[in-house]
């Protein structure tokens, strides 16, 4: 997104930052932020504490009016096995190779306290499959809504759950800094 931002001419380099979670500290002299993103495929990183650290970080290097944009897969696609997601299957070829991913390739399973669950991958290539367990932490509006209030922050819920639309299967919190 970085590359594509630049190119369009919408940022400096300097300016974009791209961090690996967890956990990417902010350099201390980086403030005056217009906004931050946060997509679903990174949230899942993230447990409940290191997302409210998050939140912390993004409060001091933001400019009055900016905001985070957290967004996280809606729970009721979590509760359907994430099953309707476009990601779930994906294929290509490498040096005439075919390569293909499937995430999650059986229902995920969910820790007994929490809302973080291992979810089997499954990766194919030269006709030999490969798995490996992807462990998912799933953040609800409610969750993200609590952090926001507990920072004395305000947040807004913009539901793009429905198939068809941008985001589907994702809610996105919009935290006002």
């Amino acid at each position: 997104m970085k590359r594509y931002s630049i190119k369009a001419g919408n940022y400096e380099d300097n300016t974009y930052l791209v961090g690996t979670l967890p956990f990417y500290e902010l350099p201390c002299n980086f403030r005056d932020f217009d906004a931050f993103l946060l997509l679903r495929y990174s949230c899942g990183y993230l447990n409940i504490c290191e997302l409210n650290k998050l939140i912390k970080q993004c409060k001091k290097a933001a400019t009055k009016g900016s905001s985070l944009f957290i967004e996280s897969h809606s729970m009721k696609s979590v509760y359907n096995g994430l099953s309707e997601l476009s990601i779930v299957t994906r294929k290509t070829s490498i040096n005439d190779t075919s390569v293909s991913c499937v995430w999650p390739c059986e229902r995920p399973v969910f820790d007994t306290f929490s809302h973080t669950a291992d979810l089997k991958v499954s990766v194919s290539f030269e006709d030999t499959n490969h798995y490996y367990i992807s462990r998912e932490n799933f953040h609800s509006f409610e969750l993200i809504e609590f952090l926001a209030i507990q920072n004395g922050l305000t947040v807004t819920c913009h539901d793009f759950s429905a198939p068809g639309s941008i985001f589907p299967g994702s809610i996105v919190s919009q935290i006002h800094f």
